[in-house]
């Protein structure tokens, strides 16, 4: 919502998940990102990989970050 992206929720989210990931063991990440998002993830530093498809006819594309 538009009167909350001031507090970037959405970025303190991916930084708590992927720490809790990191605690667990994981090395990588891989995420299936809505392309209206994709620019939100690159900058968190994920990586687009592969074709643009549709998922729930919303055009996805697949993402990655090592961690």
């Amino acid at each position: 919502m538009k009167e909350y992206r001031r507090f970037h929720l959405g970025q303190k989210l991916m930084l708590a998940v992927e720490a809790e990931i990191k605690r667990l063991g994981g090395t990588k990440i891989m995420l299936s990102a809505q392309c209206q998002t994709q620019k939100f993830y690159e900058k968190l530093g994920y990586t687009a990989s592969g074709a643009v498809y549709l998922d729930e006819h919303c055009p996805h594309i697949h993402m990655e970050k090592n961690i």
